[in-house]
């Protein structure tokens, strides 16, 4: 109730109206540890490979998942990222997709 509540909290708005995605990606990471305290892997390993598709820095957070033995949360957002990325890429050849990757190498 409370995270529904945030999303119309004034600040938020204020974010993702000018089109940062600090605040989606936090929202994303905060509901991957909460699902995973409630025993929720898939909901968590989703939330955590939305927030890790959104920015990388949310990768972090899967050493914390690893560090607390909570495989099963780590596998469900491998497989997450994978998906998603990959049916995001469906619509696109494959040569779109690898000079995206080749652009992504280039900037790390």
């Amino acid at each position: 109730m409370l995270s529904t509540g945030s999303l119309f909290f004034g600040p938020f708005l204020e974010t993702t109206a000018v089109g940062q995605i600090n605040t989606m990606a936090l929202l994303f990471v905060t509901g991957s540890l909460v699902s995973s305290e409630l025993d929720r892997a898939i909901l968590s390993g989703v939330s955590i490979a939305s927030a890790i598709l959104l920015k990388t820095s949310p990768l972090r957070f899967s050493g914390n998942f690893v560090l607390t033995r909570r495989f099963r949360v780590v596998v469900c957002s491998a497989i997450g990222t994978f998906l998603f990325t990959h049916v995001s890429a469906i619509p696109c050849t494959t040569d779109v997709t690898r000079q995206f990757l080749g652009i992504l190498e280039a900037v790390s």
